[in-house]
């Protein structure tokens, strides 16, 4: 998925991060959060750094996890100008009362929000629901079909994205 984006909006760069427990390799558990917000924070300077641009300049995001990593980066005070949120994980799946939005009030930055219309990690009026909680404008696009994974939608999800961020 991440990899169609990226094609999609060449040459604009796009870099991805690697959790520190997916370094690791293999099936393990995610960090606690406050160490996966951590990385990502240290991955996102090292960024902007590199390519020699303000940090509020890049647009954050990612995919499921990382998605919410990057939407809790920016509500605690991140750098950075936008969000994008494919596949947020807006509750685990089969516990719809454990959500994972008590965070996005204070995301003021304009944000994008994509999912499939059947991601058991939140039905389309919960991600909705959990866009709308955001502060900053924001748009959500459901694409019909699509599972948590967005299998075969991945140029479509790019083109959405393509077309949010160019216009």
């Amino acid at each position: 998925m991440l990899t169609a984006i990226a094609e999609q909006l060449a040459p604009l760069p796009v870099l991805r991060i690697t959790f520190p427990y997916r370094a690791l390799g293999g099936k393990r558990p995610p960090n606690p959060m406050p160490a996966l917000v951590e990385s990502f924070r240290s991955q996102r300077s090292g960024w902007a750094e590199a390519l020699d641009l303000d940090p509020d300049s890049l647009l954050l995001g990612g995919r499921s996890l990382g998605a919410r990593v990057a939407s809790i980066d920016l509500a605690t005070g991140g750098s950075g100008c936008g969000l994008l949120a494919v596949s947020y994980p807006v509750h685990p799946p089969r516990a719809p009362l454990k959500l994972r939005t008590e965070h996005l009030h204070n995301l003021t930055v304009p944000s994008l929000w994509i999912s499939g219309s059947r991601d058991p990690f939140g039905t389309p009026e919960e991600l909705v629901a959990a866009a709308q909680c955001s502060a900053g404008p924001h748009d959500e696009v459901i694409l019909e079909g699509g599972n948590h994974e967005l299998q075969g939608l991945e140029s479509q999800t790019a083109e959405v994205v393509s077309q949010w961020l160019l216009g």
